[in-house]
């Protein structure tokens, strides 16, 4: 269930070019609500949605603008760490994190293992996911045409 096909962009402006792009991927309505405003109030673009088809349908389209995959690890039918299986078919150097409440199924150590940026507690504490991106930005970790785009 795809929420928002079009990112949101900075200001309310469809021309404004959103400093950071984010994919997040939870099965929670709350959560989803909670991140788009976060985004929101960041100036950040995101695509935020409900599940691992259509996190893989928005991938395809928008993976140069997508900095940051964020993943729910527990979900129905596709779980976190397949759906990056997934994304990873279609660009093997897809940057990701993982947020989970704690797993029956993934130990930390198998879904440290997969190689996440960081593996996110739930509840969600906005400040670490924000010093994720922060070391994003500040490392360069993206593409040319996006540093060109947003001043980097």
């Amino acid at each position: 269930m795809t929420e928002n096909v079009h990112p949101m962009r900075p200001n309310g402006r469809p021309d404004a070019v959103p400093a950071f792009g984010l994919l997040v991927v939870d099965d929670h309505r709350l959560m989803r609500r909670a991140l788009e405003l976060w985004c929101q109030d960041r100036g950040f673009a995101a695509w935020i949605v409900a599940d691992g088809a259509s996190a893989l349908e928005i991938y395809r389209s928008h993976q140069r603008e997508i900095d940051l995959i964020v993943l729910d690890v527990n979900m129905p039918g596709m779980s976190g760490p397949e759906i990056l299986g997934s994304l990873r078919r279609i660009n093997p150097d897809a940057v990701f994190c993982f947020m989970t409440a704690g797993s029956a199924v993934f130990s930390e150590h198998q879904l440290r293992s997969l190689g996440p940026l960081r593996v996110l507690r739930k509840p969600l504490q906005f400040d670490e996911l924000n010093a994720v991106i922060m070391g994003l930005l500040n490392d360069g970790a993206r593409t040319p045409e996006r540093r060109k785009a947003v001043g980097f």
